[in-house]
C-alpha cells in the first residue's frame, strides 16, 4: 500500500486514477473471500441499536482502511467527515459490496445438488449455529471428534 502511495503521489496522478488503481490494485486484496468470512463480520444486534447506521459501519476494520486510503488520495485530513470523502469519489461503503458478495454465494450454495459435498458442508454449518444458541460449544467440538 505504501509503495503505491508513494507512487502516485510521485506522479501525480489526477484523482479518479488514483481511485481506479486502488481499486484493481488493492481492494481485491482487501475483499480476497470476503463471501465467506463477511457473513460473520457485521453484528446485526449492534446495528439495529446503532443511532446511525453509516457510523457503525465506518468502525469496522476494513471500512477504517478504505476511508483512510481515500483520505489520502484526497489529500484531506483524516478527521474529514467520511460522507463528503465518499461522495468526492463517488464511493459506497464496503460492507455493500460484501454483503452482495455474501449474499450471491449463500444463493449460488443453496441452489447446489443434495448429493454434493458443498451442500452437505452447508447443512452442517447450519445445524451447527442452529444448536450452537442452546449448547455450548465444548460439546459440538466433543462430538466431532468422537
Amino acid at each position: 500500500m505504501f509503495k503505491l502511495l508513494s507512487t502516485i503521489h510521485s506522479s501525480q496522478a489526477r484523482i479518479m486514477v488514483q481511485s481506479d488503481l486502488y481499486d484493481k490494485m488493492v481492494k481485491p486484496i482487501l475483499l480476497y473471500s470476503a463471501e465467506i468470512w463477511g457473513a460473520y463480520t457485521i453484528d446485526m444486534d449492534n446495528y439495529f441499536k446503532s443511532s446511525s447506521p453509516s457510523a457503525f459501519f465506518d468502525k469496522l476494520q476494513y471500512e477504517l482502511f478504505d476511508l483512510s486510503f481515500a483520505k489520502r488520495i484526497l489529500g484531506v485530513h483524516k478527521k474529514s467527515c467520511n460522507f463528503a470523502v465518499r461522495g468526492e469519489l463517488a464511493r459506497r461503503p464496503l460492507s455493500i459490496e460484501i454483503s452482495g458478495l455474501v449474499i450471491k454465494n449463500w444463493a449460488t450454495i443453496t441452489q447446489l445438488a443434495p448429493d454434493t459435498l458443498l451442500y452437505d458442508c452447508f447443512l452442517a454449518n447450519n445445524e451447527l449455529m442452529n444448536n450452537a444458541q442452546s449448547e455450548p460449544m465444548s460439546n459440538h467440538f466433543s462430538q466431532t471428534l468422537i
